[in-house]
């Protein structure tokens, strides 16, 4: 006979649990199949969308040199990069 007790380990974490029955792991495995089947069409999305409240910059790699980042703010677009932890501007983006 099987012991009533199993150790899992995770990382750094070990816990010992009862064994899970035969009907539970069923169970969950069905569960799981549905969250996923709910889930489906997000992961079927392109791309993420953000929510930016004004004067919130957006910072992106300028695709013409990759050394310089693109700072968005409110749909004003200027080309820099960080000094000391400050975003300088190099030349407004047209």
């Amino acid at each position: 006979m099987k012991s009533q007790f199993i150790t899992v380990t995770c990382g750094s974490v070990t816990i010992r649990t009862e064994r899970p029955t035969p009907e539970a792991i069923k169970k969950n495995i069905l569960d799981g199949q549905m969250a996923l089947a709910r889930g489906l069409e997000a992961f079927k999305t392109k791309g993420v969308k953000l929510n930016v409240s004004q004067g919130i910059p957006l910072f992106q790699a300028s695709p013409n040199n990759p050394q310089l980042l693109l700072r968005n703010i409110n749909g004003k677009i200027d080309q820099g990069i960080f000094e000391s932890g400050q975003f300088r501007v190099i030349q407004l983006v047209e």
